[in-house]
């Protein structure tokens, strides 16, 4: 049987009291003796900020604000016109200097097949370098094919992750601009999120000054979550990390966990209550 510690081994006790009240109840039916509680904010797991690759004109949002989409959804697309263009002028080029390239390998050969003394030296090196120079305007034409189809490619962006999408910070036909480094918007994650709490260094020293290495001492912390209304979060969460900096008056830093949110109930900014326990086998 799993048996819960009467402290929890990170969080600051003098934080976590006050807030007790019906989800250590709860609580206690599910994930054992109550130990402490304090306050977190909701804040996403993940965000992508969908930005323009090069600058062009916005043709379609496919998205509104608060709108949830689901991976691989179209989110905007661009003009394509003079992007195609690109491409078919970059083929163009390419065919060109493939017969530039043929046709130095030709002069070439043709001179090397010669006997010596009717083609000079001087005119053999110039074949031979003129068939490196076309070899090597192809291979640059080749890549700036590949680089003109890449550019096609990307002026339709699409969601990377299910998720829900801020407000655009531009209208349809509007020009973006890449030097100006602005997102169109961004996609928030909303399963799992994570919750932003404040932890104590005292109790973290303790526990790594005794040997249990940070991997297990997270591990062992089962998080419960108390929603504005008071009832109790369906699912329970666990702690990724521990602070990495602290506040020289207070002794606490800032610690992340993580609960999963199928239900999305959980929105970035919620002020939320939390208690931690602490698994002993």
């Amino acid at each position: 049987m799993i048996m819960f510690s009467r402290f929890l081994c990170i969080f600051s006790v003098a934080l976590w009291l006050p807030v007790a009240g019906l989800l250590a109840q709860d609580a206690s039916n599910t994930a054992g003796s109550f130990t402490s509680a304090g306050t977190g904010i909701v804040i996403p797991a993940r965000s992508w900020d969908i930005s323009a690759e090069v600058s062009n004109k916005i043709n379609k949002l496919h998205f509104i604000e608060g709108q949830f989409v689901k991976k691989g959804d179209l989110l905007v697309g661009f003009d394509q016109a003079f992007k195609t263009f690109d491409v078919q002028i970059a083929k163009t080029a390419l065919a060109r200097a493939k017969a530039n390239l043929a046709k130095a390998n030709e002069n070439l050969a043709r001179k090397q097949k010669l006997s010596e003394g009717v083609v000079s030296e001087a005119d053999l090196r110039d074949a031979m370098l003129d068939a490196k120079i076309a070899e090597t305007e192809a291979e640059k034409a080749a890549i700036q094919l590949k680089m003109a189809k890449l550019i096609l490619s990307v002026q339709k962006l699409h969601a990377p992750f299910d998720g829900q999408m801020t407000a655009p910070r531009y209208r349809e036909n509007a020009n973006v601009d890449v030097k100006e480094g602005h997102e169109i918007a961004t996609l928030i994650q909303l399963d799992p999120v994570h919750i932003r709490m404040e932890g104590n260094y005292e109790r973290l020293f303790t526990r790594l000054s005794a040997g249990q290495s940070e991997a297990d001492l997270l591990g062992r912390i089962t998080l419960v979550l108390e929603l504005p209304n008071g009832t109790r979060y369906s699912h329970t969460g666990r702690l990724l990390t521990s602070a990495f900096r602290f506040d020289p008056d207070t002794g606490l830093g800032t610690v992340i966990g993580e609960f999963p949110n199928p239900e999305h109930i959980l929105r970035p900014g919620l002020k939320v209550k939390v208690c931690g326990y602490e698994r002993r086998e």
